[in-house]
């Protein structure tokens, strides 16, 4: 039998524990839950305490995929992934990590690798021609009366086919009128075209735009806390009490991830969870309220509404259109020049052996492959990446402008949105310069269409016939829990005038108050201390906001 531990024994087991052990120990407790737990089934299941077990669980929730639930009580749980995936598995963020900077090594190398061999190939196609043209016309001068021992291009040599080879010359570098007057004149209308229309002259080196030619634009370097720092100011300026639906306006997150990644924010940061009486979830960060920045302080910026920031069309290539014509008339000259120019005037008239290795793989195969892999390679980048990004971002996009009538229509007081009337009103406030999936009369109104419906769904919208017969949506869950958070911020607003916490910008010396809005009985028992009935929870809770700002309207915070 196993012999029980004495006190002295289990608190020194605990000291020994790391937090990596601590961790094994949460992490099998939750796969033998099946994924959802409390706090305290881990105490009971890890025989861990909860000042221990508590640092540590943070820690695991920000590792794993998990979401929290609130119950009637106000107590907290923990929805984890039954399979305990990780948010971010690190052997792939570390692959990832090596993967991108070989690629930013590769990138850099090939940048100037790739021009260096398109326009090397120019040169030496151009190099070769000028010489083959001078031999032949050397050739003809020595005798004019025998054309036949001479090489041929595009010809039989044993029937006068040479001449093929000067004309052909002459008509590409000759000095027709013609030619003259479909060269350079028609180049410099469209240069002035150009400059008419207001476009900036794109000042990066040539070799790459050759590169963003073949694998599209370089993408500006992002850093990765920028949404942070964004969403955690906007948590500020909202006293520190956000929703779940006010947290989806902010990010585009679907309902489901932002109650996600709330977890994950609240382990982070330090952030609590209220349920109001009636229902709705408040996610409360009293630590990003501190603050020693006086009034004159830059502010960090706050994240704005999803629907400020549209998507463009994702380029091609991101160069302009005359450096990508001038680009792909370079890559057609190799082309050109690797399967017609050479075996057919270059190799004849220089007396090359089109046999040898080294000029089948210098001047045939090398080139010929490059100016091949130069064109297929945008080609399937735009079936592969860039039209589904582009399908993806006129997706994101339609959802905005839906999020954006939706929010207008369903903050404060929730009205009706029909559905026929919301279409156009959603069109009109979508700039021209967003990327849509269709043109404004050719299917837009369709997608808008599908667009609000996939919403209402998701945010369980309820649905109504107006006048008519007419379909309508009443999206009741936006306005409640935007009616909660302006009330916990107006009674943590009344409670910090009354404490006397200073001068508005000063820094916050206690955590949001909002006890009376997560417990119900709380109110009565506020009357009960007074010595009178228990009145109506809503009277009660004015009465207490308006002492509040008597005894200290001088600290109120806007």
């Amino acid at each position: 039998m196993q012999q029980a531990a004495t006190p002295g024994v289990m608190a020194m087991n605990r000291r020994l524990l790391e937090d990596h052990d601590i961790e094994r120990r949460i992490v099998d407790a939750v796969r033998a839950a099946g994924g959802t737990v409390t706090e305290a089934d881990l105490v009971v299941r890890t025989g861990l305490p909860p000042e221990e077990l508590g640092p540590v669980l943070r820690h695991v929730v920000l590792r794993y995929d998990c979401a929290l639930d609130v119950r009637d009580d106000g107590s907290i749980v923990y929805r984890f992934d039954p399979r305990l995936r990780l948010r971010e598995p690190e052997g792939r963020a570390r692959w990832a990590r090596i993967r991108r900077r070989a690629w930013a090594a590769f990138r850099a190398a090939f940048k100037v690798i790739i021009a260096v061999v398109l326009i090397g190939y120019v040169v030496l196609f151009v190099v070769l021609m000028i010489a083959a043209f001078v031999a032949l016309t050397a050739a003809r001068s020595q005798s004019n009366s025998d054309s036949r021992d001479l090489p041929s291009f595009g010809g039989d040599r044993q029937h006068g086919g040479g001449g093929g080879g000067f004309w052909f010359w002459y008509f590409v570098f000759g000095r027709d009128r013609r030619s003259r007057h479909m060269g350079s004149p028609r180049y410099g209308r469209w240069a002035n075209d150009a400059s008419a229309r207001g476009k900036v002259e794109d000042g990066r080196p040539f070799y790459r735009k050759i590169y963003a030619f073949v694998f599209g634009p370089e993408e500006d370097e992002v850093d990765p806390l920028f949404t942070e720092r964004g969403l955690l100011a906007w948590i500020r300026e909202s006293r520190g009490v956000v929703t779940p639906t006010q947290l989806a306006a902010r990010t585009g997150w679907s309902l489901d991830t932002a109650e996600k990644e709330s977890t994950r924010l609240l382990a982070a940061y330090g952030g609590d969870v209220e349920v109001t009486p009636a229902g709705e979830i408040l996610y409360l960060f009293p630590t990003v309220l501190e603050s020693a920045e006086g009034k004159g302080a830059e502010r960090a910026r706050p994240a704005p509404p999803i629907w400020e920031r549209w998507e463009r069309e994702q380029p091609v290539t991101g160069n302009t259109t005359g450096a990508n014509v001038v680009i792909a008339a370079l890559n057609a000259f190799v082309f050109f020049g690797a399967f017609f120019l050479v075996p057919e005037f270059i190799a004849p008239v220089l007396g090359f052996d089109l046999s040898d290795p080294a000029v089948l793989l210098g001047l045939l195969a090398l080139p010929g492959l490059y100016s091949l892999t130069f064109f297929l390679v945008p080609l399937l980048r735009w079936l592969g990446a860039v039209r589904p990004e582009n399908r993806r971002r006129a997706e994101r996009n339609v959802r905005r402008g839906v999020l954006r009538h939706v929010y207008s229509y369903s903050t404060g007081k929730a009205a009706p949105i029909v559905v026929q009337d919301a279409l156009p009103l959603i069109e009109q406030k979508i700039p021209q310069a967003a990327h849509l999936p269709a043109k404004p009369g050719k299917g837009l109104d369709r997608a808008l269409e599908r667009g609000l419906d996939a919403v209402a769904l998701e945010y369980e919208a309820e649905p109504l016939l107006v006048a008519d017969d007419r379909q309508a949506w009443l999206f009741g869950r936006i306005a409640a829990e935007d009616a909660a958070a302006t009330e916990a911020r107006r009674v943590d607003r009344a409670r910090t005038a009354g404490a006397g916490l200073g001068e508005a910008g000063e820094a916050f010396d206690q955590p949001l108050a909002l006890d009376r809005l997560s417990r119900p009985a709380s109110a009565h028992d506020t009357a009960r201390e007074r010595g009178r009935p228990a009145a109506d929870e809503a009277d009660v809770l004015a009465r207490e906001i308006e002492r509040a700002a008597q005894d200290g309207s001088s600290g109120w915070r806007n």
